[in-house]
Order: structure tokens, then C-alpha cells, then sequence
């Protein structure tokens, strides 16, 4: 598992990391571009191209701090499927989460909810579907006797042999006191709940378990919605395209994480915003920082 944590680390690994995603980020960089230039509510051509730019000179600037590591100073283009801004978006959340919950005195329990794969022509369908059916199973009674609150992630892999998507959503609960006296939940009750939830008429993949690691389980939630790597073993360039479109399309304007419960009211009372698509501006601060930029696959200390 990724390490999410790019605060406490030391500058280097944060170049580090930063440097490999924007190597994701060159090779899928013709696929995005075609993207915004096929997007038909983009008309104003000065408009495409200026999106095309802030993907190609994502983070190619970097800020930091000469102590704590931070970035101080950054352009970042925000797009969806960029792995720069993704990795950049779990870690901040990693954080917030954490922030949230540290003083909910609870049990957490992972659970991940599945549905059959399904072709790029029913993905945003099935999206809809999915959170749907999780809106209704978290409406249950016996739900909310035995969570309090819930943070959901939405995770979308791709198959690249079979040229498939499989949508599916990954929860960090926080238990009710009472939970493993009374409420306790087995992993058959849940996969019933969950079809009946989505009405599905086949049997499907579920998992429950305790929490025993909290930076992994919220790690797991707020990873990325879509791993590009996937997109990257198609070796066809034509099914490449088409996978990047699809995503592109069946993510845009989503809600990607949603909170419920102690754990949304505990977000709002921290003025903590937990909106996976919010990324805090980074504004140029040179003050006790250096100055990094990013030639031949690493990051080089240049002066300001």
C-alpha cells in the first residue's frame, strides 16, 4: 500500500513520489489531451489549450519547506485522472480523516461492497447504481444501530485483458458501543443486506473487519479513485483512448467520498471539509524554502 503520508516525511521522499507519478502522468498525458479536445462542452479552443498546458506543467515546480517538508509552492491542474493531483488529493484527505476521528473513543471496521464488472458503455449506470444501493442499505435500522458514522470511498479498476470496469465502494465505520455485545454484524448478514440493497440477483463479493492499523484503513478509503497503471497494461493505444474517455466521463462532476453519521458531524464542528474534488491552492511562499524543478525524470534544487 502506498504510503500516504507526505507530511511527516522527509523532502526527498516527497520528490520522490511526486517524480514517479509524473511519470504516470507523461504516459497517459496523450490520452488526457485527447480528452479535453474531444469534449464537446469545451468550445473555446484558448480554453482547451489552456487546460492542456496546466497538464503538462503539473507540479513540474515545486516549493518546499526547509524543515517540515511542505509544499509551499506549486501549480497543480486538478484533473481527475491526473496521478500527480490524485496522489496529491488521498494525501490530504489521509490527513483531514485522521484529524476527524482522532477522538472518536470507537471500534472502525472496514467493509467494501462489489458488484459484477461491467463495460465502459454501462459505467456511469452502474456508478449511479452502486451509490445508490449504498444510500438504502445505510438507511436500514439495523445499519445505523450498528454505525454511528461512515466514511465512503469510491474505487473504480480496470481490466485491461477482458476490457471491464468493476466499480466498488470501500467504508471506514465507526461502531456503536454496543456493537460486539449486541449489534454485531457476520459477513452473510452484510452480503444480504447488500442484495437486497442493490437488488442484485447474483452472488456477490463483500468483506467486513475490525480496524487493527487506522492510518491503512483510512489509506484504503481515500485512495485513488482510478489507477492509471490499469489503463497503462492495455497495450492497444485505440482501447487505451477509449478507457481514459470513459473514466474521464464517468467520474466527472461525482461525488467520490461522502460522510455520514458522528463522523460528518465531527468534520463539520473541526471545519474540516472532507469533499474528495477540494484541493487547497497552493500560493508561492519562498520564505525557508527550496526551490525544485522537475528535468530527465527527478527533481533538481535550482535557485529562485
Amino acid at each position: 500500500m502506498d504510503n500516504y503520508n507526505i507530511i511527516d516525511v522527509k523532502s526527498q521522499s516527497i520528490l520522490e513520489k511526486l517524480a514517479e507519478r509524473i511519470k504516470y502522468k507523461e504516459r497517459i498525458l496523450p490520452y488526457l489531451e485527447e480528452v479535453y479536445t474531444s469534449d464537446t462542452s469545451m468550445t473555446i479552443a484558448d480554453r482547451i489549450e489552456q487546460k492542456v498546458e496546466n497538464l503538462k506543467n503539473c507540479a513540474k515546480e515545486i516549493m518546499l519547506h526547509d524543515e517540515t517538508g511542505q509544499i509551499t509552492g506549486a501549480k497543480f491542474c486538478k484533473h481527475r485522472l491526473c496521478p500527480v493531483c490524485n496522489y496529491r488529493r488521498s494525501t490530504m484527505l489521509w490527513h483531514k480523516v485522521k484529524e476527524v476521528i482522532k477522538d472518536l473513543d470507537t471500534d472502525f471496521l472496514l467493509i467494501t461492497l462489489t458488484v459484477r464488472n461491467c463495460e465502459g458503455c454501462r459505467l456511469k449506470e452502474t456508478i449511479d447504481h452502486i451509490l445508490q444501493s449504498f444510500h438504502r442499505i445505510t438507511s436500514r435500522r439495523k445499519w445505523r444501530k450498528c454505525f454511528h458514522g461512515f466514511i465512503r470511498g469510491l474505487e473504480i479498476t480496470y481490466n485491461y485483458e477482458k476490457n471491464t470496469f468493476h466499480p466498488h465502494i470501500h467504508i471506514l465505520v465507526s461502531t456503536s458501543p454496543e456493537y460486539f455485545k449486541e449489534e454485531y454484524l457476520d459477513i452473510q448478514t452484510l452480503r444480504e443486506w447488500w442484495v437486497q440493497s442493490a437488488k442484485l440477483d447474483y452472488y456477490v463479493q463483500v468483506d467486513i473487519r475490525k480496524v487493527k492499523d487506522k492510518d491503512n484503513a483510512i489509506a484504503e478509503v481515500v485512495k485513488y479513485a482510478v489507477k492509471i497503471a490499469d489503463i497503462l497494461e492495455q497495450e492497444q493505444d485505440e482501447q487505451r483512448l477509449q478507457a481514459t474517455k470513459t473514466l474521464s466521463q464517468a467520474i466527472a462532476n461525482r461525488r467520490l467520498m461522502s460522510t455520514g453519521g458522528n463522523i460528518k458531524k465531527l468534520a463539520k464542528i473541526k471545519k474540516i471539509n472532507l469533499e474528495d474534488d477540494v484541493l487547497d491552492e497552493v500560493y508561492e511562499k519562498r520564505k525557508n524554502s527550496k526551490y525544485f524543478v522537475y528535468k530527465d525524470g527527478k527533481y533538481v534544487e535550482e535557485n529562485f
